[in-house]
């Protein structure tokens, strides 16, 4: 080696003491960016659900070295310390790194020698589970080295190479423990053998500069009042409409809205959001509700709580926003006239009720029927005597706007069951044709 040293009467001290302070403060840096970021966080209380760390990051990484070879007659074991930033490639497992290295490597001959390094490589962080990663490193680079008495340096810098392999543990979304291994290699020249080979027990501390994180936000809602004679209905046509928003920096994927009720639904009703949402982006998602029967207890206008939950995933985690919204729901017997159909709702054949009174009418007139006219008219005009005779007729209310000649589809209008018109010998229903009872033989038609 008597061409790779150069004898030093004390120029070598400074520029070593000088590496070792910026060593030092680079070191350093990452717990103060750690502090930084936690004690921001306790201040702004910034809601923010999805916590995605930068792709870039900083890392201090001790190391206990051991020489190994012919390496390890001449020294004994020693330290380093390796300061340097990590660019994770977005949307892979590839990295890119960099950084500089001080390490110690005591001589077994009463001294000791110090390498000063700059490197640069690659590698691979491959997610195991939720907590734990594969990480694979190779970097290459220069280096000065100095005996410690400041008697000889290198008159140039030399190559060296490293590789490692270990394992990641994401403590924090910001913050990682790495634990590895490492090879390191200090090249006298290409032709010659290393002037230090060994073996590095390493533990790396890395924290990511920044947060691209947020949330997916839901600046609006509008929920409509809900029909219960209508139950079935709100399972593919909309009860409501939410918007969302992001303003996460990366895309939100799996976007999911539910709504759940707890009084009248069994599990909650699911929308999926096809695609992904990003930055700034906002859509607009239909909400669905399966109401169960007991929707048809309700007998008089009333409010209930509506949970409205919404979820996505961000780089491969789940997160979940929820919002309780006030939901009104009007009594078994309200409607529209938007949709003349929807009156069909309030004919329930299937009745046993209604099944007994249809039973009754059509038992007493099979004996008594004209084969020259048509069956179906027979019975309707059977069915029509027969509620006339029972009473059952048109009774407008004056109070509303139909019994003005108003014909406003938005009105909510009032509708009884047939069972319970049977019941009540009564028809109260404001609409000009309203099952036509008195008109039309269509209604008594269809129970049969």
């Amino acid at each position: 080696m008597g061409c790779l040293w150069k004898e030093s009467k004390g120029s070598a001290r400074p520029i070593l003491q000088r590496m070792f302070l910026v060593a030092l403060l680079l070191g350093l840096l990452p717990a103060a960016i750690v502090v930084a970021q936690n004690a921001s966080n306790v201040v702004t209380q910034k809601q923010s659900i999805a916590q995605v760390p930068s792709p870039l990051s900083l890392e201090l990484m001790p190391t206990l070295d051991m020489p190994i070879a012919d390496s390890a007659q001449l020294f004994t074991t020693g330290g380093a310390v390796d300061v340097g930033a990590k660019y994770l490639i977005p949307g892979s497992v590839f990295s890119i790194q960099g950084g500089i290295q001080y390490a110690y490597a005591p001589v077994q001959a009463a001294t000791s020698l110090s390498f000063a390094a700059a490197y640069a490589g690659a590698g691979v962080q491959i997610p195991i589970a939720s907590w734990i990663s594969l990480l694979a490193t190779a970097s290459g680079g220069v280096y000065f080295a100095a005996y410690n008495d400041f008697s000889k340096y290198t008159n140039f810098p030399y190559p060296f190479v490293n590789g490692g392999l270990g394992l990641r543990f994401p403590f924090a979304p910001s913050f990682g423990l790495a634990l590895a291994v490492r090879y390191n290699c200090y090249f006298a020249s290409l032709t010659q053998s290393p002037m230090y080979q060994g073996l590095s027990a390493v533990v790396g501390l890395d924290v990511a500069l920044g947060n691209l994180g947020g949330s997916v936000e839901m600046p609006a809602l509008d929920l409509r009042p809900a029909f219960p004679v209508f139950y079935k209905h709100y399972d593919d046509h909309p009860i409501g409409t939410l918007k969302i928003k992001s303003n996460l920096r990366v895309p939100a994927t799996d976007i999911r809205a539910q709504v759940y009720i707890k009084e009248y639904m069994d599990s909650p009703k699911v929308t999926e959001v096809p695609g992904s949402l990003a930055l700034g982006e906002s859509k607009d998602i239909d909400l669905y509700a399966l109401f169960t029967d007991k929707m048809l207890l309700v007998t008089e206008g009333t409010k209930v709580a509506a949970e409205i939950t919404l979820s996505y995933k961000v780089e491969g985690q789940s997160y979940e926003d929820r919002k309780i919204e006030t939901l009104t729901l009007w009594g078994r017997n309200a409607m529209t006239w938007d949709d003349n159909r929807k009156a069909a709702a309030y004919v329930t054949s299937k009745d046993p009720g209604v099944l007994n009174f249809a039973r009754s009418v059509s038992s007493y007139i099979r004996s008594k029927e004209n084969r020259s006219i048509c069956d179906n008219l027979q019975a309707a005009i059977a069915f029509h005597e027969a509620l006339n005779l029972y009473g059952l007729n048109y009774t407008p209310n004056p109070k509303t706007l139909y019994s003005e000649g108003i014909d406003t589809h938005s009105h909510r209008d009032t509708l009884l069951l047939i069972l319970r018109l049977i019941a009540q010998r009564a028809y109260n229903v404001d609409s000009k044709s309203t099952f036509g009872l008195t008109e039309s033989f269509q209604p008594i038609a269809c129970l049969f």
